[in-house]
């Protein structure tokens, strides 16, 4: 059964390897292995940087049984900062029910508006939730540039 709640803090360890791996799989036709790498790094260095980002956000996870299968954060009241559901539940609702709870957190928190930076891969995503493409960027990782969108939608 399919849940919806606060992520525990025992939890960040397995949600930085679901990002990493949701990277990895999810995104591999629109990244080269290189851009993939410098965006997920598996090293014990880029596994403490999510955790440490993940604990410092507002960050609601999606189980299911009780495993972890998908995860969204605010890392500020108006912003959508990471949303990653594992390879094998994709397609099923599980990121449009994180994306409707967090923007109904930052409603709740004054926002009227949130903004996401996307992926290539989330960009069609996030536009069919109602979010449009402010500007196309390219962001470095590792010294290694990605090409993603700020998206923004207007709330409530």
């Amino acid at each position: 059964m399919l849940e919806i709640g606060p992520m525990r803090p025992g939890e960040l360890h397995d949600a930085a390897l679901l990002f990493i791996d949701t990277v990895r799989t999810v995104n591999c036709a629109d990244y080269t292995s290189d851009q993939l790498g410098a965006w997920a790094p598996a090293d014990e260095e880029g596994v403490r940087r999510i955790v440490d980002k993940l604990a410092a956000s507002y960050v609601l996870a999606a189980r299911d049984g009780g495993a972890l299968v998908g995860f969204g954060s605010l890392c500020a009241d108006d912003e959508l900062d990471m949303l990653y559901v594992a390879a094998g539940y994709t397609r099923r609702g599980i990121g449009c029910m994180l994306v409707c709870a967090l923007e109904e957190e930052a409603l709740r928190r004054g926002a009227y508006e949130l903004k996401t930076y996307a992926s290539i891969t989330a960009c069609p995503f996030f536009e069919r939730l109602g979010y449009h493409v402010a500007s196309e960027n390219a962001v470095y990782r590792r010294g290694v540039a990605l090409r993603n969108y700020l998206m923004r939608k207007r709330l409530g």
